[in-house]
């Protein structure tokens, strides 16, 4: 009897099965999440300066940015260890455990790196397979929510104005670059974790897109990325057609992206001819999209879908 029951209560091993299945599980990295993660890192190591005496020359470093994208590149696993395993894990601001963990793990990242979180995840989400589009929906969604939930009641208004006039300042005061351009996606992606929460009349959004300010036209881009309401097609069309920057070309691409299937047919008419004079590159007549740019790549797939 006692021999019974030693070995009832010994331990049962582990199944090389088992460990297998967990490692796999935990470990792999989705495949959009993992290429746009290492184009980022790859990007981020590389600056090209150019003055008009002087030939352009190219440095390699990492920079803080690189850490940034190198850490993030690992989220997914860390967000799968939440879900499978009991217990938590220490960090400077206490221990993080599975249930409420991964809201805790988002209230350890700055506001600034949620934005680019959400951002870079809506991009995913675009690019991905239909088969992988609702697992990066599911994690933008949990960002978006993460990031509206730290601003005070009452405060939304007040939060998109802020948003508007960083915009405008980032633009002022930094020089072109992938510094720059990374602190315009993260606005881009607070933007729209607010505007997914908040309504907004279908005249304060025209009156966005309408506007000379650059900081509220990319309001109302964000506005229609999230929302893909087509009523404001005219607008986002003409902003492709004549817009104040590169980056708001694109943002205006990616919000038109959301209305195609919604577009009637003289609307796609004209998209399609919008977009063959701009994929015409001449800065001179102010033909924007250049061929192998992100631009040229949405462009063409919103051409495949007209």
């Amino acid at each position: 009897m006692k021999d019974s029951k030693d070995k009832s209560t010994e331990p049962k091993a582990t199944s090389k099965e088992n460990i297998e299945w967990v490692l796999t599980t935990v470990f792999h990295l989705p495949r959009f999440w993992l290429i746009a993660g290492v184009i980022f890192i790859i990007l981020s190591m590389f600056t090209v300066s150019w003055a008009p005496s002087k030939e352009a020359s190219a440095s390699f470093q990492v920079t803080g940015t690189t850490a940034i994208f190198l850490a993030l590149l690992w989220l997914p696993s860390l967000l799968r260890v939440f879900a499978l395993a009991g217990g938590g894990i220490k960090t400077p601001a206490g221990e993080i455990n599975t249930g409420e963990g991964i809201d805790k793990l988002l209230t350890l990242l700055k506001q600034d790196t949620l934005g680019i979180l959400i951002s870079e995840t809506t991009t995913a989400e675009e690019r991905a397979a239909p088969g992988e589009k609702a697992k990066a929906g599911e994690l933008r969604q949990q960002l978006e929510t993460a990031y509206v939930s730290r601003i005070p009641m009452g405060q939304i208004n007040n939060e998109l104005a802020q948003l508007v006039e960083q915009y405008k300042q980032v633009r002022a005061s930094m020089p072109s670059g992938d510094e720059r351009t990374f602190q315009m996606e993260s606005i881009v992606g607070r933007m729209r974790a607010i505007i997914s929460q908040t309504k907004l009349s279908l005249n304060e959004i025209d009156a966005y897109l309408r506007s000379d300010d650059i900081g509220e036209r990319l309001l109302g881009l964000s506005y229609v990325q999230s929302s893909g309401d087509e009523r404001h097609f005219e607008q986002v069309a003409q902003i492709i057609g004549d817009p104040q920057s590169a980056f708001e070309q694109y943002q205006a691409l990616r919000a038109v992206l959301e209305t195609i299937s919604h577009l009637n047919k003289s609307q796609r008419l004209a998209l399609r001819e919008i977009l063959t004079k701009q994929r015409n590159y001449n800065e001179n007549k102010g033909q924007w999209i250049k061929r192998g740019t992100d631009r040229y790549w949405l462009s063409n797939r919103i051409l495949d879908r007209l």
